[in-house]
């Protein structure tokens, strides 16, 4: 067998974690240790892992405070109708004399939870473009949405604004854009734990990698890929779920993380 061959041998069977392959010296072929047999090089990882779970809750907790439900025009009404939402923010209305279309942004908190709504305003002969569809806007308005929303409820404050925030999603829930971002760096430093460090608990590599949609996935590898606080030890440790099976699983549960709504 070449050495290049050898090599890449040793690469792949050491990202997959499982004995299908020549693996170095008592890397690969040996077990998970438990916490106390762990070397300073395992502590360290498990230090690093454990940091990245931290800034997850981190980031979720942001994600409540700061984020927003999807929501729709019919909802807001309805809320705006019975007088329990007493204050909106609306972005993005066209001007008195403006002619022509916006997506307009309606938002309110619902107790200590935003919600946005988007809706398409025309006046004139103006027409919704695709990128309307893109926003979640199906109804259409040809008067402005917040006198619509005033005519409903009387004292309803209604605040204009001109200026749209760049947002990003997380879970179903519309974050900022610098939360999406940290999330998504949180997410590839997850996969370089899982590339670079020790043996992972419960699952092979190739078997976490299937298993890592993001963030649900991310959060249950750090917390369950090696010792942690709370965690019991699992038994038998030469036990793992490999990466076939994990594929299968990450199946419908991406598809079941997609559409649900958190």
């Amino acid at each position: 067998m070449s050495v290049a061959r050898y090599q890449y041998l040793v690469q792949v069977s050491a990202l997959t974690g499982d004995d299908t392959g020549p693996s170095p010296a008592g890397e690969s072929s040996r077990p998970p240790q438990p916490p106390q047999l762990r070397s300073a090089s395992e502590a360290r990882w498990d230090r690093i892992r454990w940091g990245l779970l931290v800034c997850w809750l981190i980031a979720a907790g942001a994600a409540i405070v700061t984020g927003e439900r999807a929501s729709s025009w019919e909802k807001v009404r309805t809320l705006v109708a019975a007088g329990e939402v007493d204050a909106v923010r609306v972005v993005g209305e066209l001007p008195d004399r403006g002619t022509g279309y916006s997506v307009v942004e309606v938002h309110w908190r619902d107790g200590s939870v935003g919600h946005r709504a988007a809706v398409i305003q025309v006046r004139g002969r103006g027409r919704p473009g695709p990128e309307a569809a893109s926003e979640g806007a199906t109804v259409v308005l040809h008067e402005s949405p917040s006198s619509r929303l005033t005519g409903l409820q009387r004292g309803l404050q209604a605040t204009q604004d001109q200026d749209r925030s760049d947002s990003g999603q997380l879970l179903g829930w519309l974050v900022p854009s610098w939360l999406s971002l940290f999330a998504a760096l949180l997410f590839f430093a997850g996969l370089a734990v899982l590339i670079a460090g020790p043996q992972p608990w419960r699952a092979s590599r190739w078997a976490w990698f299937w298993l890592q949609v993001p963030p649900i996935g991310g959060i249950v590898f750090l917390l369950a890929s090696g010792p942690t606080p709370g965690v019991p030890y699992p038994r038998p440790p030469h036990r793992r779920l490999t990466g076939g099976w994990a594929y299968l699983l990450s199946l419908p549960l991406m598809g079941m993380l997609t559409t649900y709504r958190w």
